[in-house]
């Protein structure tokens, strides 16, 4: 695992920490009501130091760390805003508010933490403005596969009521959190997204089903079963051995089939024109069967493969 992969991760399990409440172990009696209200005020005392995020350049040092408190105090409240189930985007606005603000007022804050740390203290005895803090409402980490599985499995594991560290309050937040990480991870691998949607919403629906499960075990079952429908399909329609089909789609390499000719050859051209009507010649049927492996099959099964 790279350095800032694990970073990355470090980060995300710090998120995961506060969006279920969980943080020391201590669950807090924090309700919907109370965490809006807590984002309103932070909301306004914001635009009270700086009413916009290119108002802050002109602050003074103390104001500007006073700011980084602010700021991150607002983090933390929208934070836990967005871990309910019941929080949507046309909310914000209603606090005069907006995601690119955020993220306006997000990089002025990288950029003072920046300054503050090159510039020294203007007196001994003025607190440093330490940098342990990562922002997490609108994280932009890159969220991997394997992780949201081990998160599903940690939830998984929280369900069984003989351990000390169950608690069903947290159970709803965790799921959340997770769904919207799916959402981020879909961007970029949206097959293998659906997968996960669809074993979140059954351990939400049915969690004592899951309890004592092994969620990497089911979702690479559910990864290879989707893998092999889409190669019975192919094998059906070219009539091939599917195993014959797997075994190029594994070794499929930079647009190059393991063993092409092979493939061909295994085709059963003769009970292909006995069953469809209008068959393509032998050479047109071979060549077309390649060019489908290659633009449609693997298009079709490679964000399956991570």
């Amino acid at each position: 695992m790279s350095g800032s992969l694990l970073q990355n991760k470090e980060k995300i399990n710090d998120a995961l920490k506060l969006y279920s409440r969980g943080g020391e172990g201590k669950p807090v009696t924090e309700d919907w009501n109370t965490i809006r209200e807590n984002f309103v005020i932070a909301v306004k005392t914001i635009h009270e130091l700086a009413k916009t995020p290119e108002d802050i350049a002109a602050l003074s040092r103390k104001q500007k760390k006073a700011f980084i408190h602010l700021f991150r105090a607002l983090d933390n409240s929208l934070a836990h805003l967005k871990a309910f189930s019941n929080y949507t985007e046309d909310i914000l606005p209603k606090f005069d508010f907006s995601e690119e603000e955020y993220e306006d007022y997000a990089a002025m804050y990288n950029n003072v933490m920046e300054e503050l740390k090159k510039e020294p203290e203007e007196s001994s005895s003025e607190a440093p403005v330490l940098d342990d803090y990562d922002l997490i409402a609108y994280n932009k980490l890159r969220i991997d596969f394997e992780y949201i599985v081990e998160l599903l499995q940690g939830v998984v594991e929280s369900l069984d009521q003989t351990k000390d560290n169950y608690n069903e309050a947290d159970f709803e937040i965790k799921i959340n959190l997770i769904r919207q990480m799916i959402n981020e991870f879909a961007e970029a691998k949206p097959k293998l997204a659906e997968l996960l949607y669809q074993i979140v919403d059954e351990i939400a629906k049915n969690p004592e089903s899951y309890i004592g499960k092994d969620i990497s075990i089911i979702i690479n079952q559910m990864r290879y079963e989707a893998i092999n429908k889409e190669v019975d399909a192919f094998a059906k329609k070219w009539f091939i051995d599917p195993e014959a089909v797997k075994y190029e789609v594994f070794n499929y390499q930079e647009g190059h089939l393991s063993g092409e000719n092979n493939l061909k050859d295994k085709a059963d051209f003769t009970t292909y024109t006995e069953t469809v009507p209008n068959p393509l010649p032998k050479f047109k049927f071979r060549k077309v069967l390649i060019n489908e492996f290659k633009n449609n099959l693997i298009e079709n099964i490679s964000p399956l493969l991570y």
